[in-house]
């Protein structure tokens, strides 16, 4: 019984489906979107060509590194080189 019933809706809706579908047509106002559509992405993608452009010549087009910081070294007095040729003892 459930069978049948789930048939005779599904054939009901396939035709009445089939009445509803009229063929795509592309219209003028269609074309006209669609032209410009892409002229909008073409002027967003040269504006974010000639930004990069601009941020590279900038910079110089390289990058520059910092020199590494090396700390002042302190060296110790050398032993035994005191006044009077005396013998130098650590505190």
């Amino acid at each position: 019984m459930y069978r049948k019933f789930i048939a005779v809706i599904l054939a009901a809706a396939v035709a009445v489906t089939g009445f509803g579908a009229a063929p795509a047509q592309a219209g003028d106002k269609d074309l006209q979107r669609f032209v410009l559509g892409v002229a909008a992405l073409g002027i967003i993608a040269a504006a974010i060509e000639s930004d990069k452009r601009r941020d590279n010549d900038r910079s110089g087009g390289h990058v520059t590194r910092q020199q590494p910081y090396y700390p002042p070294v302190v060296h110790a007095p050398p032993r035994g080189h005191g006044p009077n040729n005396s013998h130098v003892v650590p505190r």
